[in-house]
């Protein structure tokens, strides 16, 4: 009895010690990294830089983008023409984000909250409305690059603003 009482300690205490913990200063460095790649994204977003934009992604199958139009694509392949047909139908934009939290759910996984106000001429030079709304966006650590992609994606629009 006492013998499998010290095994079942030992075996606690070596599963504790190979436990992958995230210390409070990882979590503040990563969460850096992410609001420095969401604000990459932004700044990509409004250059309509579309090469080294599709690059924020994470390019698999299990890709959700839902759209401020109310649009929705799944997957890469999708989510990529999406992306081309957008900015295609563009002549300006001018997407600003506030009110950025970001959380660090582990080693690998991340999340991002933010406000935006969106400004959009169109090729047609017609100006839309100016919106505002929420997103919401799951980030993923590239196992391949160790880089912060863009797994899940929702920008929503509360309403057209007045301005």
């Amino acid at each position: 009895m006492q013998r499998s009482r010290i095994m079942l300690v030992l075996t606690c205490a070596v599963l504790l010690a190979c436990t992958q913990e995230v210390t409070r200063r990882e979590i503040l460095v990563e969460q850096q990294v992410v609001e420095d790649r969401l604000n990459s994204w932004v700044r990509l977003m409004n250059n309509a830089k579309l090469d080294s934009l599709m690059l924020f992604y994470d390019q698999v199958p299990e890709l959700q983008v839902l759209w401020s139009d109310g649009q929705r694509t799944g997957g890469w392949e999708e989510t990529e023409q999406g992306i081309r047909d957008f900015f295609g139908g563009l002549q300006w934009m001018n997407f600003v984000v506030s009110e950025i939290e970001v959380e660090v759910l582990s080693q690998r996984a991340a999340t991002t909250t933010f406000r935006h106000s969106t400004d959009i001429i169109r090729r047609d030079g017609q100006r839309l409305p100016v919106s505002s709304g929420q997103g919401t966006q799951v980030w993923l650590k590239d196992q391949d690059d160790d880089l912060w992609k863009i797994h899940t994606s929702h920008v929503s629009v509360s309403q057209p603003s007045m301005n």
